[in-house]
């Protein structure tokens, strides 16, 4: 796999983590505290309200 494509994958991670976490946060809180800087920040919340979400390895219930 691609060392951006990681680094970017847990960046947006990172991010959705820390608005689950902040919901009242901007996104220059987000960036200051993950060390992002803003349009960083920016690309992955756009993403993330297109409706990117974090994969889940595994869930309760699931036949797999």
């Amino acid at each position: 796999m691609n060392k951006n494509f990681e680094t970017s994958a847990a960046n947006r991670a990172a991010i959705w983590n820390f608005f689950q976490e902040n919901p009242c946060h901007s996104q220059l809180d987000c960036g200051r505290a993950l060390d992002l800087n803003k349009q960083t920040v920016n690309k992955h919340v756009k993403a993330i309200r297109a409706g990117w979400r974090p994969k889940v390895e595994s869930r309760v219930g699931d036949d797999a």
